[in-house]
């Protein structure tokens, strides 16, 4: 079940005011360079914990969840 706009908006607000704590951009990235569509290791991190929170079972679930964001919450 996925959860209302204005719910995620709201979760969305907490992460970006708390994710930053987490240090994500220092997680070494172990994928090869060749083949990548994320460029950053940590923006496929933070969309894959707002999918989680927001309900999303998948990755193309949270593929599908960013091209319903608005570009400010991307």
């Amino acid at each position: 079940m996925a959860l209302s706009g204005r719910l995620l908006r709201r979760i969305a607000g907490v992460l970006q005011a708390r994710l930053p704590e987490a240090q994500l951009e220092e997680v070494p990235d172990p994928r090869q360079q060749r083949g990548r569509r994320w460029k950053r290791l940590s923006v496929l991190v933070r969309i894959t914990v707002v999918a989680i929170l927001s309900g999303r079972k998948s990755f193309a679930e949270a593929e599908a969840l960013t091209a319903e964001m608005a570009l400010p919450m991307r």
